[in-house]
């Protein structure tokens, strides 16, 4: 097998580089195994796509979502398959996959023969992403979040975040098309999931199967402030598809009608893209990952 190891120094707020050097010395007698440590996320992405074009097997990632995200744009619909080494914040997609914790472990399960092909989703524009869009109360989050000193570290940016958000925070008005289905009124937060989890272990989309080719979209209409400071303990159990104000629906196709000027995350990172529209892609990415079962 011919495998390239990328490496993501920023991710986990340097806790990746961490792991890389646990896995150095494993990765050095291996043959057939390159690592590397690009200078930027273009770089990353530019190197990811450049191994697929060239016939290597496996592309490992060390890194969080974002590094994986990042990554799958480039391997999606190609014959290379994305093995994953959690080192990020949240690492919400190798807890869906059941990927280990241990690096070492982690590391022969992205070297191992098992494998399996998974669905993506997609905004209008092209970027791809692996567990969640969102728009809402935690988009909103993210982006003030995005306004914090980076040196803050750890979870506080979001928490801080949190709490200048509900200052200031009403539902917002949207139209929801999920394929023929069509949801409309005041929304706390919309979240478009190909995943089960985001935001570190947030259990928002309980019901969600990234191999089905569809996406569970969750719906919160209208809550006050303390009703979203109560269901936050619900969506970290899962229970809070049971709320009164939640809805679900299933699709390949999902479009939101909003205000100007709302954002979007895509597996926690924010970003502007053409329109709200969405579809998944079923079984555009392999990945290395422990049988299911």
């Amino acid at each position: 097998m011919k495998a390239l190891l990328i490496v993501n120094p920023t991710a986990g707020r340097g806790a990746a580089l961490g792991v890389w050097r646990r896995l150095e010395g494993l990765v050095a007698g291996r043959p057939g195994l390159d690592a590397v440590v690009p200078g930027s996320a273009a770089e990353a992405r530019d190197i990811a796509g450049q191994a697929a074009a060239s016939g290597v097997d496996r592309v490992i990632a060390i890194g969080g979502d974002g590094t994986l995200a990042l990554v799958a744009n480039a391997l999606a619909r190609s014959e290379t398959a994305l093995g994953v080494i959690p080192a990020g914040t949240g690492n919400d997609f190798g807890r869906s996959l059941g990927i280990p914790r241990r690096p070492e472990e982690a590391l022969e399960v992205a070297l191992g023969t098992d494998t399996r092909a998974i669905d993506i989703g997609e905004v209008a524009g092209g970027r791809r992403f692996l567990n969640v869009a969102g728009t809402g109360f935690d988009a909103d989050v993210a982006a003030a979040a995005a306004r914090f000193p980076t040196g803050l570290g750890g979870m506080l940016p979001y928490l801080l975040g949190a709490v200048a958000t509900l200052v200031h925070w009403a539902p917002v008005p949207m139209d929801i098309t999920v394929d023929d289905q069509v949801f409309s009124g005041p929304h706390t937060l919309v979240a478009v999931a190909n995943g089960q989890f985001y935001g570190g272990g947030l259990h928002i989309a309980p019901g969600a199967d990234n191999r089905d080719g569809l996406f569970d979209v969750i719906m919160a209409g209208e809550l006050t402030r303390p009703g979203i400071l109560g269901i936050i303990p619900q969506v970290q159990r899962g229970v809070h598809i049971r709320h009164p104000a939640i809805r679900v629906a299933r699709g390949r196709m999902v479009q939101i009608r909003a205000a100007a000027g709302v954002h979007l995350h895509l597996d926690g990172e924010l970003h502007q893209p053409e329109a709200l529209e969405f579809r998944s892609l079923p079984g555009a990415l392999t990945v290395a990952a422990p049988p299911i079962g």
